[in-house]
């Protein structure tokens, strides 16, 4: 993943006469992973939806905390 990114993009958008703050960045579909996170974020990602697999309601929230516990720090 190359860093700067965003500015890149900011930089596209101005040439094309866009306000680079109309722009967001959503990367879709992360593994419960917070290094991985981290480095979108520091890519220029506003925000990371992460996987959660089909499972029964318990097993959804107890995957759902996981991800908190591990991602949200």
């Amino acid at each position: 993943m190359r860093q700067n990114r965003r500015e890149e993009l900011n930089t596209l958008a101005t040439q094309a006469g866009r306000d680079p703050r109309s722009i967001e960045i959503s990367v879709f579909g992360l593994p419960n992973n917070p290094d991985l996170v981290k480095r979108f974020a520091e890519a220029g990602a506003d925000r990371a939806i992460i996987m959660l697999p089909s499972a029964p309601e318990p097993q959804a929230l107890a995957g759902l905390a996981d991800i908190a516990a591990r991602v949200l720090r």
